[in-house]
């Protein structure tokens, strides 16, 4: 097998965790508030805690079973461990944080250490820095040393908790940037525990959303934002514009909806009477102008209430004349100052049917607080 699997069963003090996951060579996300569960998950895999029930295969090696009475010990699991930069050794230069983490796993002659050190060092283009204390480098190359220290014992797959926390915007952009580029370079699987949705975006092939120690969905970052799983998924990632519906009829490419904006024509098969959640993306949504009357259905006419520039966008709030909570949208510059509307002045919105995503009912109680996007 070329990447991992695991299937984990444990009680922690606060919920039971209950997990299946299997990926191939590829960097995936666990992503989840803090407590939701994540650092346990990659403490099992490393071998430092030990769950009660369960299987953990690296590669083509089982090192946990219950069934077949297998824990081999984390020094044999051949785990890289990337944490942030405050887990290196102060006092220690360089090259002895590096060894470290190579003399745990494998007693080498000297030499043989040495050559692999700085082979890896080199790799990093960290040669000329061995001898320095971790006090005299900056936040970029505290990090790289955490990756030379991951790397050193040929790992069979790398695990990062919160490794870029702490770090300034720009930083951690950059050092994400680069430990992509050195995982491609190795090539062995990868799993970062983040509670950042901008960095597990960018950064992993698929994204395990994980919420008390459950997988809400496993899927590709687009498609998790783009098309969450249920109410709770969406509130998660951050969506906004989300309601409650019945499907009522069907149609030709899809469905009616009846929502509290009305009856609304979403694409896909779905049965009649079954009760939904519904998300609109705001970027989705379309203000109409003065001659838009081609469009026939899902208009809802209202007031736009607010417009505040964010960066190379517009983010728009408009009140429907059928009332409640006023409708996010966001739009291009370009597409905002050609609209010439301004608060406070009526105006039009579409959605088309394909950005209308139903989801399954979820009951009012599960409603969580979203992750932070790019919060640093």
């Amino acid at each position: 097998m070329d990447g991992f699997a695991i299937q984990l069963q444990t009680r922690t003090p606060d919920f039971l965790i209950d997990i299946s996951l299997d990926a191939g060579n590829e960097l995936i996300a666990l992503l989840g508030r803090q407590g939701s569960g994540k650092t346990v998950i990659l403490r099992a895999i490393a071998g430092v805690y030990e769950p009660q029930f369960g299987i953990i295969e690296i590669g083509d090696r089982m090192v946990f079973s219950t069934v077949q009475g297998i824990n081999i010990p984390p020094t044999d699991r051949r785990v890289g461990w990337i944490p942030n930069a405050s887990a290196l050794f102060p006092n220690q230069p360089v090259y002895d944080n590096v060894a470290f983490a190579l003399q745990k796993q494998e007693s080498l002659p000297e030499p043989a250490l040495r050559q692999r050190v700085l082979e890896v060092l080199d790799m990093l283009q960290f040669g000329g820095q061995q001898s320095q204390l971790p006090s005299t480098l900056n936040d970029e190359e505290l990090q790289r040393v955490c990756f030379a220290r991951a790397l050193v014992i040929d790992p069979d797959i790398l695990l990062l908790d919160n490794p870029f926390e702490g770090l300034d915007m720009a930083t951690r952009r950059k050092v994400r940037q680069e430990f992509m580029s050195l995982r491609e370079a190795v090539a062995v699987p990868a799993l970062i525990a983040t509670d950042d949705l901008e960095e597990a975006y960018e950064m992993a092939t698929r994204i395990a959303l994980i919420d008390h120690g459950r997988i809400l969905q496993f899927d590709r970052p687009r498609t998790i934002v783009m098309r969450p799983a249920n109410r709770q998924v969406a509130n998660l990632t951050l969506s906004v514009n989300i309601g409650q519906g019945m499907v009522v009829e069907a149609v030709e490419g899809g469905v009616m909806v009846q929502t509290r904006l009305g009856r609304l024509r979403a694409a896909g098969i779905y049965s009649l009477g079954l009760d939904v959640d519904t998300v609109i993306r705001p970027e989705h949504i379309q203000v109409l102008r003065p001659g838009d009357e081609e469009y026939s259905d899902n208009i809802l006419t209202g007031t736009l209430v607010d417009a505040r520039r964010n960066g190379d966008l517009y983010d728009l709030r408009f009140e429907p004349d059928t009332g409640g909570e006023p409708l996010q949208i966001s739009v291009s510059d370009l597409a905002f100052r050609e609209l010439r509307i301004q608060p406070s002045e009526p105006c039009m919105v579409r959605f088309p049917p394909q950005a209308i995503h139903l989801m399954a009912l979820l009951p009012d109680n599960e409603s969580p607080s979203g992750l932070e996007i790019g919060e640093d």
